[in-house]
């Protein structure tokens, strides 16, 4: 068949129009045929891939360009061939540090593909992701629970803390609507009193979820409404106030006040990328350091610096270990100095984030005033101390009993009268600490507690040992943690008892009156019995000695005069000498020491005289912490221990003697001891001295203890209050 020449011209002109139209494309396109080299390439094509048109007619574009070589687009090619079907594929090309976009378009001769460069698309995508991830990320750490929902508030998106708070799971509450654990009566009573909130310009609004397990918590929310898609949308930011609740109401029962500080927990947030050393951080948590928003948020050395000094290093330790562990996850509360609220105590919690080499590449934390919290614990704490103080002073029994008749609380009296440790109670069920033909009528006063809200009984309490006691019981309905509780305490019945005791107590105290009395007497008769010694002392030293040295005095001069009357006069002289002695040691014996003076140093005194005028070895051990001793009570010590050492030069035969004082914050002891003949207490005779001593130390409200055995010496132990 013969060619034609217009024919041919028409197909040449045909492929340049169509050439000029093709490269007239700003998106660059390449032709392979079925070998897939080069059959036709664009002016775009040639300029981003820096080859002409000629260079790469007939090369195969895979074998040309290595890099290519059994990529995902030689796949795709290969794939789109053998199917004729449509490929798109996206790929990133570390040489160049570009984004690639391929469609593949097949035909029975080869393939044309249309590609560009994507790279800035792909570094907002990838902003655009990060700024997702970084919301997701403070969402996902947050302390307080956040709930997103429809208008007509169906669960969108929850955070871990909410599903923690409620008890389900994100799946189950993602099925939810919010009147599925709001206790609110209606979706219109909800929807209004959040429409009234967010028109108060005030978003906050308290409210009261159900657990799972059917608890009713009180949480506090702070609300948002957001157009998505151009629908109302609400999110949700909540606290769990519970225990803030429950605190006032605790509080409130015994009329005492507490100064609780915030009624919602709030963040401060901050972000760091640790290779750009790129910061972000949130308006609280500026504030914390003194800063507005706009100011540079503070780097790590600033965090730590404003630690307190005695923590600093064990949460500075803390947080690089977490970093060497590669946990994701850090937490730790400790004193932190904030600019206007002073020291807090903080909550942290730290996300970390790291590369695949295992480097910290992103870290997202909170930090949250927990101060409030913390002087609540402490104030719950030391109510539920004087609630036990309370409990375990009262003088019968007390019982806080479950539904179910276990033994939730109960004070040290019920352990002393039962005989049950509280381990036992514990697992022990009420009903068993009585007869056994006696629990029936008991289990009905039990049922009649729950039902009507009190009751009482009569009964026996059988003790670990069988002894049955007779108790007059009550019990009243209470709730603890949500569930109904029978509390009730318990009194002793035996009347006769009672009576006893009664009457007991009261010749008790009669009796102690009447002892106080007389020890009162004892003491003036006592402080008489000092007057007069002091006075006959005073006639002894100031009179009778005068007397008796005057009666020398002529004497010797008598004696003077005539040398018979001398020797006839020595004798008598000497007798007179002797009586003066001895009337001076009775005068020192009689007149009581000077009220300013020191026991330690009157003591010393006996001692000493002792050790002169015996063979006796004395020693003393004094160890009195006290500035000051009353004078009554130290002349009183001191003349017990001037009869306790006669005692011991009379009847002791001893070689050694002892004394030591010592006092605690009430009482002075004293204790003589000797390594005498000793005797046998049962037979000991309570003689002058040894009555002066007892009467002494009984006047002052002491109390004395001999112990002897015969050739064993004898141990006097004496203790008096201060």
């Amino acid at each position: 068949m013969e060619e034609n020449p217009l024919l041919e011209k028409d197909v040449l002109t045909s492929r340049n129009i169509n050439r000029l139209i093709v490269n007239s494309i700003s998106e660059p396109i390449i032709v392979l045929n079925s070998q897939f080299c080069y059959i036709y390439v664009n002016k775009a094509a040639e300029e981003l891939i820096s080859f002409t048109e000629d260079q790469l007619l007939g090369n195969n574009i895979f074998e040309m360009h290595s890099y290519l070589s059994g990529s995902s687009l030689e796949i795709s090619c290969k794939k789109a061939l053998e199917d004729q079907s449509y490929c798109f594929i996206e790929q990133y090309y570390p040489n160049f540090d570009a984004w690639t976009e391929f469609k593949i378009y097949p035909n029975p001769e080869g393939l044309v593909i249309y590609f560009k460069n994507i790279s800035s698309f792909k570094k907002r995508e990838e902003d655009a992701l990060k700024l997702v991830k970084r919301n997701a990320l403070i969402i996902e750490t947050l302390r307080d629970m956040f709930l997103l929902t429809d208008e007509k508030f169906n669960v969108l998106d929850v955070n871990p803390s909410l599903c923690e708070t409620l008890g389900y799971t994100k799946e189950e509450i993602l099925q939810m609507n919010v009147r599925d654990f709001d206790t609110e009566t209606s979706l219109e009573v909800i929807q209004q009193k959040i429409e009234n909130a967010l028109k108060s310009g005030v978003p906050f609004i308290d409210t009261k979820n159900r657990r799972k397990n059917g608890e009713i918590l009180d949480i506090e929310l702070t609300l948002l409404q957001l157009v998505i898609d151009g629908k109302k949308h609400f999110a949700s930011f909540g606290r769990n106030v519970t225990e803030f609740k429950n605190a006032q109401k605790e509080l409130s029962k015994t009329n005492l006040r507490f100064e609780l500080i915030g009624t919602a927990t709030k963040e401060a947030l901050w972000e760091v990328e640790t290779e750009t050393q790129k910061r972000w951080a949130n308006e609280i948590h500026q504030n914390m350091y003194g800063l507005s928003k706009s100011d540079p948020v503070p780097d790590s050395g600033a965090w730590e610096n404003r630690i307190s000094p005695v923590e600093r290093e064990s949460v500075r330790m803390g947080f690089q270990k977490a970093i060497q562990d590669k946990k994701t996850t850090w937490t730790d509360e400790y004193l932190f100095m904030t600019e206007n609220n002073g020291w807090i105590t903080v909550y942290d919690r730290t996300h970390i984030i790291y590369d695949q080499d295992g480097s910290a590449i992103r870290m997202l934390g909170s930090m949250t005033n927990i101060t409030g919290l913390k002087k609540a614990e402490v104030a719950i704490k030391a109510e539920k101390e004087l609630s036990d103080s309370i409990i375990n002073s009262l003088p019968g029994i007390f019982y806080l009993i479950s539904r179910e008749g276990e033994f939730l609380r109960w004070n040290k009296n019920f352990e002393k009268i039962s005989g049950y440790n509280s381990r036992e109670l514990k697992s022990t069920a009420a009903i068993n600490l009585f007869p056994e033909d006696e629990k029936e009528p008991l289990r009905e006063k039990i049922k009649e507690v729950f039902e009507k809200g009190e009751s009482e009984i009569e009964t026996n309490i059988l003790t670990k040992n069988k002894q049955k006691i007779p108790f007059y019981l009550n019990g009243r309905v209470t709730i603890k943690n949500g569930e109904k509780c029978l509390i009730g305490v318990g009194l002793d019945m035996t009347e006769k008892l009672k009576a006893a005791k009664a009457m007991h107590e009261m010749e008790e105290a009669i009796l102690l009156q009447k002892v106080q009395h007389q020890k009162k007497i004892a003491r003036a008769i006592i402080k008489t019995q000092e007057t007069q010694r002091n006075h006959i002392g005073a006639e002894l030293h100031d009179n009778v000695n005068q007397l008796l040295a005057g009666a020398r005095l002529y004497l010797s001069i008598a004696g003077k005069q005539n040398e018979k009357v001398k020797e006839a006069i020595q004798y008598p002289m000497e007798l007179v000498d002797n009586a003066i002695n001895e009337i001076r040691i009775l005068t020192a014996k009689h007149v009581s020491p000077l009220k300013d003076v020191d026991l330690e140093n009157l003591v010393k005194s006996l001692l000493e005289n002792l050790q002169q005028t015996t063979e006796i070895k004395a020693s003393l051990s004094y160890e009195v912490t006290l500035d000051n001793i009353p004078g009554d009570q130290r002349i009183n010590i001191y003349r017990i221990l001037q009869e306790l050492i006669n005692n011991i030069i009379k009847h002791s035969n001893c070689t050694e003697a002892k004394v030591s004082i010592k006092n605690s914050e009430k009482f002075i002891f004293l204790k003589v001891e000797d390594n005498g003949k000793g005797f046998l207490s049962n037979d000991r005779r309570e003689g002058i001295g040894l009555s002066n001593i007892t009467n002494r130390v009984d006047s002052f409200n002491g109390e004395i203890e001999i112990e002897s055995e015969p050739e064993k010496g004898c141990t006097t132990i004496i203790s008096i209050p201060l």
